[in-house]
C-alpha cells in the first residue's frame, strides 16, 4: 500500500488518505496480524472504501452524510436477541463508531449485485426472485413481531415520501431546478390527488430498507442450492411502510425497460416500446413472480378490500418519478428517458387499477 496520503483516492475517499485510514482500523484492532493490500474507494458521495487484506478477506468502512445514520440501525438488530432471525441478511457489523459515524463491515468479496448478476434487467433466473422475496417478508415480519414498537426502541422512523405538488410558493419555483421543472410539475400537478391518497397510506409498522433495489441486493452464488442474499446500503432504512420497499424493487424492474427504450425514426411510440432492449414481458415475469411470493410469505392479500397490489404499483410510480426527479436534478432537463419515468409512474400513480393489470399481468 503507498504510504503517500491520498495516494489514489482523490475524489472517492474525501476525508482520510490510505495511511489515516489504515492507522485508524488498526488503533480498533480491525487489522489483526494482516496487512491490507488494496484500498479501493466505493462512492463519490460520501466516504466508503473497500479494504482488502493479505488473507483475502476485506472491510467495508462507510461514513455516511451526517444526517444518516446507518451504523446505529445495524447496531441494534446486531444487539437484539428478537432480531436475530434477520442478521442473514445484513452484512456483518464489525464496528461502529458513534461519534464519527463510521460503520465497519464484513466485505462482500465473493458477492455480486443483483444488477451486476443480471446485467442491469430484471432476473430472469425465477428462484433468486422468490429468495430476494421472501428475505424481505422475514425482515418486515420478523421487525414488527419483535418488541421494539412496545419498548418505543424503534429506531427512527422513514420519512414519508410520497410528494404533493398542489400549492408551490414562488421560493419555490426560484429554486426549482432547470428548464424542465416546468414539464414535470404539470404532469406530476396531473396526480396531485392520488399523490395525497398514497401519502396518507403511508403505514409505518416495522424495518425497512427504505431503498430496496437491484444494486442494494448482494448475490453469493457459490452454492447453487442455496445462494446467501445480503441487504446492503442501509442509509435509508428505518421504522416504515413495508410495500415502499416491494414498489422500490417494482420500480426497478420497470426502470430496466424504460432505460433501454430507444427512439427512433420511426414516430410510432408503440415501435419504440416493443424494440426496447429490455423486453416489457420480463418486467412482467419478474414484477408478478415478486409480488406473489412476497405476499404469500407475509400473509398478504393482494386483491380485496385489504388488498396491498395497488398501493405497491403506486409506489413503483412514485419510484420511477424520483428517477426522473433525479435526473432534472444534475440535468436540469428532461431527456427521453427520464420522461418515460415521468409518463410511466403518473400512469401507475394515477390509474393503479389498469395498470397493476399491465404491469403485474397473471399472477403466478
Amino acid at each position: 500500500m503507498s504510504e503517500q496520503p491520498g495516494h489514489g483516492l482523490q475524489g472517492g475517499l474525501p476525508f482520510w488518505s490510505e495511511t489515516e485510514l489504515a492507522c485508524w482500523l488498526d488503533s480498533r484492532g480491525l487489522l489483526g496480524a494482516h496487512r491490507i493490500t488494496k484500498i479501493s474507494p466505493m462512492s463519490h458521495r460520501a466516504m466508503a472504501a473497500l479494504v482488502e487484506l493479505d488473507d483475502g478477506s476485506a472491510l467495508f468502512v462507510k461514513r455516511p452524510m451526517p444526517h444518516r445514520r446507518e451504523g446505529m440501525l445495524l447496531t441494534l438488530i446486531s444487539g437484539r436477541e428478537d432480531l436475530r432471525g434477520v442478521r442473514d441478511l445484513l452484512p456483518s457489523l464489525l464496528h461502529h463508531d458513534e461519534a464519527s459515524n463510521v460503520t465497519v463491515t464484513a466485505g462482500l468479496t465473493h458477492q455480486r449485485s443483483m444488477r451486476e448478476l443480471c446485467m442491469a434487467r430484471p432476473p430472469e433466473d425465477g428462484s433468486l426472485v422468490r429468495m430476494v422475496a421472501e428475505g424481505l417478508s422475514r425482515l418486515h415480519a420478523t421487525s414488527k413481531a419483535s418488541g421494539l414498537a412496545a419498548e418505543g426502541a424503534c429506531p427512527k422512523h422513514v420519512e414519508n415520501p410520497t410528494p404533493t405538488y398542489g400549492g408551490l410558493s414562488p421560493t419555490n419555483f426560484a429554486h426549482a431546478v432547470g428548464i424542465g421543472f416546468p414539464g414535470f410539475l404539470a404532469a406530476a400537478q396531473e396526480i396531485n390527488g392520488p399523490l395525497r391518497s398514497l401519502r396518507d397510506a403511508w403505514h409505518p409498522e416495522c424495518l425497512i430498507h427504505g431503498d430496496f433495489k437491484d444494486d442494494n441486493i448482494m448475490v453469493d452464488a457459490r452454492s447453487a442450492q442455496a445462494p446467501k442474499l445480503t441487504f446492503i446500503d442501509w442509509e435509508l432504512g428505518g421504522w416504515g411502510d413495508p410495500l415502499w420497499d416491494v414498489g422500490c424493487l417494482v420500480g426497478q424492474f420497470l426502470y430496466h425497460w424504460v432505460a433501454s427504450i430507444q427512439p427512433s425514426k420511426e414516430k410510432d411510440f408503440a415501435s419504440w416500446v416493443r424494440n426496447a432492449a429490455v423486453p416489457f414481458a420480463e418486467v412482467r415475469r419478474a414484477s408478478s413472480a415478486f409480488v406473489s411470493c412476497y405476499a404469500a410469505a407475509s400473509g398478504r392479500a393482494l386483491e380485496g378490500p385489504n388488498g396491498c397490489l395497488t398501493k405497491i404499483v403506486q409506489f413503483a410510480g412514485l419510484f420511477l418519478l424520483y428517477r426522473a426527479i433525479a435526473t432534472l436534478e444534475v440535468m436540469g432537463m428532461l431527456p427521453s428517458s427520464a420522461s418515460y419515468c415521468l409518463q410511466v409512474g403518473r400512469a401507475l400513480i394515477g390509474t393503479p387499477e389498469k395498470s397493476k393489470a399491465i404491469v403485474i399481468g397473471q399472477l403466478s
